[in-house]
């Protein structure tokens, strides 16, 4: 996901003459501000804000953030900026210079998005949370989604299927515990209580993507030999028992659709035996 393309997509959704048009840009009492409900980011470093909120003590705020104004009532949405309002607060500011813009919610989140891409790699699970509501929340397709941030709608899906992680594997990965490569590869089965016994795995054994692959291949390979086993353990009890109510010796074949059974006999007797035995 390149730099590059991000800032093409922010700037297609805010242009230069926008940002610094003149009655646009205005200081806004913070506490009419409420924050971005789809704020993608759901963590903020604390140590990081003390950092920006020093900062903005002695040159102030240097970038105004952007809102748009909600349309009933007197307050602002934030847009763009969440950082800078939180160290600002910090700050003791009361005012905070902004940009107010005539937005769309689709606009915000993606706005949002953009912004915290361009600044800092959101971790994977945010990333998923924000391209989730904009594909199901606000009917946004995965081609209009990934037009926006500027990636190829293959990404989008990816993330959006980290959704369909179980809850302990999804934790792991907003912790960065696992990367978005183990994450890719549990999605790949089916049942919850594998994905944690994998989980687990990882995380005691620091497995790399490319140990879990072959795990996991390992463990199909040795059900599939296990399954067979059993299988070949129930025909070979079901030929033993045909054999005692026929007196005589059967074969049971499996193959892919259905199978055959063989029922052997020595002698004329045997087989008139067998034939009495049906018939009844």
């Amino acid at each position: 996901m390149s730099k590059k393309a991000l800032g093409k997509g922010l700037k297609a959704l805010i242009s230069d003459d926008e940002v610094f048009g003149g009655e646009r840009l205005a200081y806004i009492d913070i506490e009419r501000i409420e924050t971005n409900p789809f704020q993608p980011r759901l963590h903020f470093d604390e140590e990081s804000l003390n950092e920006l909120a020093n900062s903005i003590k002695e040159k102030g705020v240097l970038q105004p953030i952007v809102v748009y104004k909600k349309e009933k009532g007197a307050g602002y949405t934030l847009v763009v900026g969440e950082r800078r309002l939180r160290a600002s607060i910090k700050a003791g500011l009361k005012k905070i210079p902004a940009i107010i813009k005539k937005l769309k919610d689709k606009d915000l989140i993606g706005l949002a998005v953009l912004e915290n891409l361009q600044r800092e790699d959101l971790n994977p699970m945010e990333l998923s949370e924000a391209l989730y509501k904009m594909n199901k929340k606000m009917e946004m397709s995965q081609e209009e989604i990934g037009k926006i941030l500027g990636i190829d709608r293959a990404s989008v899906s990816n993330y959006i299927r980290l959704k369909n992680l179980e809850e302990r594997t999804q934790k792991a990965l907003f912790e960065e515990k696992i990367s978005m490569g183990h994450a890719k590869v549990l999605l790949q089965l089916k049942e919850k209580e594998k994905e944690n016994l994998f989980l687990k795995e990882i995380i005691n054994k620091g497995l790399s993507v490319r140990e879990l692959e072959k795990m996991i291949s390992s463990s199909k390979e040795h059900k599939r030999k296990k399954g067979k086993k059993e299988e070949d353990l129930y025909f070979k009890s079901l030929e033993e028992e045909l054999k005692t109510y026929l007196g005589s010796v059967v074969k049971i074949n499996k193959k892919k659709r259905g199978g055959e059974i063989k029922i052997l006999f020595k002698n004329m007797e045997e087989l008139d035996k067998i034939i009495k035995y049906f018939k009844e």
